[in-house]
């Protein structure tokens, strides 16, 4: 769902009858989210069919699952190290060099790319020399883990070295961004999405019955790898063709990073300790997740990347559009603090009913995302509990991205570490118990409990003190009791109506239950914000302050 103004363009007129022009920064905001939200709704929508597609090919399989989690292992990796916080390190360096200038922005660019190759080329190297070891380690979990391994040590060789190709998708992705392009860099990964598509289908066709693949099938496996790297390779073209036509001149610089860069070594320390942990957690959930058996790792993948849609949707591209203004700012000012207060108040009213409504449903989405091979033995229940499990975290993930875009800007990490080492700890301890206590679909649901407590506290942790400095806590809070309010009535009556519901169809029960949740909260919370008057009210005062 794109973030777009309640009011349509009737803020702009007035601006105009109170005699002020609004930058074209505050007046390009919904159209720079949306943007981003458009391009991502494409390229997710994809995704979603590629993930699908594994499960529906190889159905509840060790094999499966290794190609999955080797998969997802390098992207893990460039998280892990930082790759996730390069664009709010460079973003804001950027966009202040290159009005100014642009020729020194260029050699920042030049220099930024130089330290991507050459630290994440050590990594790739270190990976390659201990590739058995990741191998075991990766597949630790799951019961065949011998043959499992043997397969996951070959898949590794065309994996690990997308490592730097996904760091240089990143620059170029920033580059884009600060030159206030957002449509492309969402969009490309469609590309790669349709490739690996293609690929997974001729392979499945050409070699049969893949999902009986073994260690000793090793043409099948180099094909697989090969695919998955060709598809990334298509990707990085793309962004690379953006950047340059966004101005970007493209080549090395000297690896002794400029002093705009040094000056952002105090952010780069916190978000390295975020996305450490972010990436241990995703690598520790992948190895808890083959306890639960075949299927257990693909299963985990779809309830993720459902749970990872409100962030791409609504917190990436809002934060992403929000970050070049708060550059603009003045950094440790309460005019930062009071933006996200009002941004966070307008998500809340759609990421709420999200997060609860995915609990609801959970049961008829497993059963029609269960497809292929996927839908025999107990692949819906499997993907119905991490739906269930993850989907809290579906909504707090989303305001803790805007909330850690905004306390970069502001300057103040403080809270943003505190809330790293919360979140690092509840994952921590509740993965490492799940395994020994539970088995099974309760395994899936448990995992899935456990990041969304984490994800819950971390939020509240970097939350609080943007509220205080804005001084709207009693505000905020009457705004988020009535979104929970509204979605727990839409969630009541949806229940009500399933038990009635004699449609045994699983698209079928979706088809009637996901509108009928949907029109419930939408009534419910127009009754509660008298017609929605109230929201208007928040937005145009986020315009007005962003306006002035």
């Amino acid at each position: 769902m794109a973030f777009a103004s309640p009011a349509g363009d009737a803020y702009v007129t007035t601006m105009e009858e109170t005699g002020i022009a609004p930058s074209p920064r505050s007046r390009g905001i919904i159209g720079d989210s949306s943007a981003l939200a458009l391009g991502t709704v494409i390229s997710r929508t994809s995704g979603f069919v590629r993930v699908l597609l594994i499960p529906a090919i190889f159905g509840a399989t060790s094999v499966g699952d290794v190609f999955l989690a080797a998969n997802a292992l390098p992207l893990t990796v460039f998280a892990m190290i930082g790759g996730q916080a390069l664009g709010s390190i460079l973003v804001p360096v950027l966009v202040r060099t290159l009005e100014k200038n642009p020729a020194r922005a260029e050699a920042i660019g030049r220099s930024a790319l130089t330290m991507i190759t050459i630290a994440l080329g050590s990594i790739l190297a270190l990976g390659l020399a201990f590739r058995s070891t990741i191998a075991s380690g990766l597949t630790l979990g799951i019961a065949d883990q011998g043959d499992a391994t043997a397969i996951a040590r070959i898949l590794l060789l065309f994996m690990l070295p997308q490592l730097v190709l996904y760091g240089y998708i990143a620059f170029f992705v920033a580059y884009q961004q600060a030159r206030g392009k957002f449509f492309l860099p969402a969009v490309a990964p469609t590309v790669e999405n349709l490739t690996l598509i293609v690929a997974m289908i001729a392979i499945a066709v050409f070699f049969g019955d893949v999902h009986q693949t073994t260690a000793t099938d090793t043409v099948v496996l180099l094909a697989l790898g090969a695919g998955s790297t060709i598809a990334l390779v298509l990707h990085l073209v793309i962004q690379a063709i953006g950047a340059a036509k966004a101005g970007a001149r493209l080549g090395f610089g000297p690896l002794r990073p400029p002093p705009e860069l040094a000056a952002q070594r105090g952010q780069l320390t916190s978000s390295l300790g975020w996305t450490m942990t972010y990436g241990l957690r995703i690598i520790a959930l992948i190895i808890a997740s083959g306890w639960v058996g075949g299927g257990g790792i693909q299963a985990f993948q779809i309830g993720f990347l459902l749970q990872n849609l409100p962030m791409a949707l609504i917190g990436y591209p809002i934060a992403a559009a929000l970050l070049p203004r708060l550059a603009e700012l003045p950094a440790l000012s309460v005019e930062i603090a009071t933006v996200y207060s009002k941004v966070r108040d307008l998500v809340g009213w759609i990421l709420v009913p999200i997060g609860i409504g995915l609990i609801v449903l959970s049961a008829p989405l497993g059963d029609a995302l269960s497809i292929g091979r996927f839908s025999s033995a107990n692949g819906p229940e499997l993907i119905a509990a991490s739906i269930a499990g993850l989907a809290m975290s579906a909504a707090s993930e989303a305001v803790y991205e805007i909330a850690r875009q905004t306390t970069l800007a502001h300057g103040r990490t403080g809270a943003f570490t505190r809330s790293i080492w919360i979140r690092g700890a509840i994952s921590a301890i509740g993965i490492v118990a799940a395994p020994m206590l539970l088995d099974g679909w309760r395994l899936l649901l448990a995992l899935g409990i456990v990041v969304s407590a984490s994800d819950l506290a971390a939020l509240y942790t970097i939350d609080r003190p943007l509220r205080r400095l804005a001084n709207r806590t009693h505000s905020a809070s009457g705004a988020l009791y009535k979104s929970v309010a509204a979605a727990l009535i839409a969630a009541v009556v949806c229940l009500l109506v399933g038990s009635w519901l004699s449609v045994s169809a699983p698209i079928a029960r979706l088809a009637v239950l996901g509108p009928c949740y949907l029109v419930v909260y939408l009534a419910t919370a127009a009754a509660v914000t008298d017609r929605g008057s109230q929201v208007k009210e928040i937005w145009f005062s986020m315009q007005r302050t962003l306006s002035s």
